[in-house]
């Protein structure tokens, strides 16, 4: 697979412009160290813009839960893990453009498109225009599912348990669960629960509720 796309790359998505083999060898000289400092620059892109991007959906995640209301005694959340596609693919898909646009920005703009030609020209496709388009077919689909998944976690509340899944919110009446636990021999959360139950013991009680609940 990974053969059959870059024959098609070299085909459909040429360099910009052709070098001579005279002008890739003087280049080759003197990109010889340089691109060992470009590698290392695309892995540290790479791994800040994953790091803050997971930071922020996991930030947002939270936010979004704080409209449960002061009487939610227990947050799930989802695993972090889910947080970590977008932020992976669109660093990957990024890293190339972002170290570019910053050699441009803070250092020599002509050595970094000289750079850029020499890559490409080496690599027989433009690599930059490859990675936008995975950027945009990969990268921009996940990142929607993503944001539509922020609002996901489920709230333990005096009142009721909220649960917030994927474009959807179900909320089951305090009542609904009481007569739920009664039927299956669960004991059922009284007033004296919250002030007089231990913390792992709530937890646990809670959790056997949630599992209930899912399943009828």
């Amino acid at each position: 697979m990974a053969a059959v796309c870059f024959v098609l790359a070299r085909k459909y998505l040429k360099p910009s412009a052709r070098l001579s083999e005279e002008q890739l060898s003087v280049l080759d000289g003197r990109f010889q160290h340089t691109k060992w400092v470009v590698g290392v620059s695309m892995v540290l892109v790479v791994v800040v813009f994953a790091w803050v991007t997971h930071y922020v959906l996991v930030t947002l995640n939270r936010y979004l839960a704080l409209s449960d209301g002061p009487t939610t005694s227990l947050h799930l959340w989802p695993q972090n893990a889910i947080w970590w596609f977008f932020p992976g693919f669109f660093a990957v898909a990024l890293c190339w453009e972002i170290t570019l646009r910053l050699w441009s920005a803070f250092g020599q703009p002509d050595t970094a498109k000289l750079y850029r030609l020499w890559s490409d020209n080496r690599a027989g496709f433009d690599a930059l225009r490859i990675l936008r388009w995975m950027a945009l077919v990969v990268a921009v689909p996940i990142g929607v599912a993503t944001v539509l998944a922020l609002p996901m976690h489920t709230a333990v509340r005096r009142q009721d348990i909220r649960v917030c899944g994927y474009q959807l919110e179900l909320t089951r009446m305090a009542h609904v669960l009481k007569r739920m636990v009664a039927r299956d021999g669960v004991e059922p959360p009284t007033p004296a629960f919250s002030e007089l139950a231990s913390p792992i013991r709530k937890r646990l009680i809670c959790l056997v509720l949630l599992v209930q609940m899912a399943l009828n």
